[in-house]
């Protein structure tokens, strides 16, 4: 009776092995997803008039980078903002000060027309 006993015991200690390791390759999978949803989107965009940086290319870049990212089109907006840096942001902080309600663009659509036009050269 005692191997049998001795036995069970085994089986159940190499089941809860089992399942920890299982466990473990769930955390890591989990943490892997969630530090790939939390990154940095690194699209940043300062607002300046080099050929490196331009404002319809940026635009086309984002669109895309959301797209593949499946980030749901109400939640754009407020990604973008904190890519904004220099002279970029500076111009969105003046759009939100001359905005009563502080919040001077209700859409994406309506935050890249804006910004378009702020930073696109004249011969585009």
């Amino acid at each position: 009776m005692e191997d049998q006993g001795t036995l069970e015991m085994s089986n159940s200690f190499q089941l809860f092995q089992q399942f920890l390791s299982n466990q473990d390759q769930i955390n890591q999978y989990l943490a892997s997803s969630m530090q790939q949803t939390n990154t940095h989107l690194q699209m940043l965009y300062m607002g300046t008039t080099t050929n490196s940086e331009n404002i319809l290319t940026w635009l086309l870049q984002v669109d895309h980078l959301f797209k593949a990212r499946k980030v749901d089109d109400d939640e754009w907006l407020q990604y973008m903002i904190i890519e904004l840096q220099d002279a970029a942001l500076q111009w969105y902080l003046n759009q939100v000060q001359a905005d009563k309600s502080h919040q001077p663009f209700a859409s994406w659509e309506s935050f890249a027309a804006g910004i378009k036009d702020a930073f696109q050269p004249p011969h585009y």
